[in-house]
């Protein structure tokens, strides 16, 4: 359908108004490509250069789903295992013990899912990315002081994250942002994302600021990559997100033809599954309707991945996305895992909320579609098994059809069936309309079967075996108000 992009310009319009920095731009994404860019303000306040899909951001904590990328990529490879200690790969890092005496270790998936028990670090871990590797090391053979006992709990640890940029380091034996660039930046064409400001082409750099108490810009100084670039040292182009938010929306639907030679569509739909739930508060909408927020994000109940939050059951479907803030900088990255429709912007000012206006943005696009809870599609047996539904209710003798498993006349004997379903027949009274299916997952289905005096719902799902049989068989009687 044709998007009406309307929308996106006038939330955009209304948030760079406030002032929160010199720039902003906004794109919406589709198939790889930027469908809509909407900019405002300017990029560089000395030189006047305006918004533009080719300038560079820095992308900030986006970057954690780049480097979660990897380490599911080394694990594939068989150089590393997500539920080993961290130190497995850091022997030296004997400050990382927890909280309490009976603390596990840090594994790599407490890391990639925030729930290290390392304390939220903002902003401190920001202005630490040049910290060279021997000055990192050093750190992690001092005390680290924990939050909660590794595996209990979501916080939000960037120093999480830098130790999965030294694990690869120490897998791989080379520097982190090297593997990076050549094991996922190059194979999938992202010649617009870079570690290093200094490599941007001229003119197309966007230079962060933060607001000092005069109302002036004061430009922040670009870091060089280090030991924490991990955690949010990328810099990219709306271009090139579009291309990485294609990659990782080409995961869904599970399927049958060629796979991925970079990770495969299996590894990046498991980063895109929620692995751990975020603190949430009950919040009152504008319908008066109690609903679900994830403490401290503008978005609905979600959980961590692995570098993405993931909303599984936003009103439009499931949502992937991350926000990111750095010195001089804010930014967001989100897309509907079904469509892969997406929503990136940008802003060159300190910590921008611009997660605010781009899920705003992403959600009404998403409401024009149409587009609701991800689909459930039946297997071919479970359309058979539904096809059996109205003889079994005319003649329930046929449960003793092959099609049934064993247990559902050993769970209820025949004569007892037969006599519950005729009644639950007399109850509905003569049949009116068409069966409705409701589809609860890929193996099983309610059938609502409806009459003069009631309904019938058949609830029925099938087994795991081969061939697939039907293990449940159960007729509820809905007598009419």
């Amino acid at each position: 359908m044709q998007l009406d992009f309307a929308v996106v310009d006038d939330i955009a319009t209304q948030f760079h108004g406030r002032g929160r920095a010199p720039g902003l731009q906004i794109a919406v994404l589709a198939d790889g490509k930027v469908a809509h860019f909407a900019g405002y303000g300017v990029t560089d306040c000395a030189t006047g250069a305006v918004p533009a899909a080719d300038r560079f951001f820095r992308i900030a904590s986006m970057s954690k789903s780049f480097t979660a990328a990897a380490i599911l990529q080394l694990r594939d490879r068989g150089a590393l295992g997500l539920d080993d200690p961290v130190t497995d790969y850091l022997p030296w890092a004997a400050g990382l013990s927890g909280p309490t005496s009976d603390s596990p270790g840090i594994t790599v998936r407490h890391c990639l899912t925030m729930s290290s028990g390392l304390p939220s670090d903002d902003p401190w871990a920001d202005r630490q990315e040049e910290m060279t590797q021997a000055d990192f090391d050093d750190l992690l053979r001092r005390p680290v002081w924990g939050a909660y006992s590794p595996g209990t709990a979501f916080a939000y640890s960037n120093l999480g994250y830098a130790l999965l940029g030294r694990v690869v380091e120490a897998v791989s034996g080379g520097r982190f942002t090297d593997y990076l660039t050549s094991e996922l930046l190059l194979p999938l064409g992202l010649a617009e994302t870079t570690y290093d400001y200094r490599a941007v082409p001229a003119g197309r750099l966007a230079q962060g600021y933060r607001s000092t108490p005069n109302g002036e810009w004061e430009p922040q100084t670009f870091t060089a990559p280090g030991s924490f670039s991990a955690i949010g040292g990328l810099l990219s182009t709306a271009t090139d997100i579009a291309k990485w938010v294609a990659w990782f929306a080409d995961a869904f639907p599970p399927r049958d033809d060629g796979d991925d030679a970079v990770l495969t569509r299996a590894s990046r739909r498991e980063m895109q599954q929620s692995h751990r739930l975020l603190p949430f508060d009950v919040v009152e909408d504008a319908d008066g309707r109690n609903r679900l927020m994830s403490k401290g994000f503008p978005w609905g109940l979600s959980g961590y991945g692995y570098g993405l939050f993931v909303e599984p059951a936003s009103p439009v479907g499931a949502i992937s996305q991350h926000q990111g803030g750095y010195p001089g900088f804010g930014s967001y990255m989100g897309w509907h895992q079904s469509s892969g429709l997406g929503v990136v912007a940008f802003a060159n000012g300190t910590y921008a909320p611009v997660a605010v206006p781009a899920r705003a943005a992403l959600e009404a696009l998403l409401l024009q579609c149409q587009v609701g809870p991800d689909r459930v599609s039946a297997t071919e047996h479970l359309r058979s098994a539904i096809e059996l539904v109205e003889g079994v209710i005319a003649e329930p003798s046929t449960l003793q059809d092959p099609a049934f498993s064993d247990n559902v006349l050993v769970d209820i004997p025949l004569a007892e069936r037969i006599t519950a379903i005729t009644a639950a027949r007399e109850t509905m009274g003569e049949r009116t309309g068409q069966t409705e299916i409701e589809l609860r997952s890929p193996t099983e289905a309610v059938c609502r079967m409806t009459g003069t005096r009631g309904r019938l719902d058949v609830t029925l799902a099938l087994t795991p075996t081969d061939p697939p049989r039907i293990h449940t068989f159960t007729v509820e009687a809905v007598p009419t108000d």
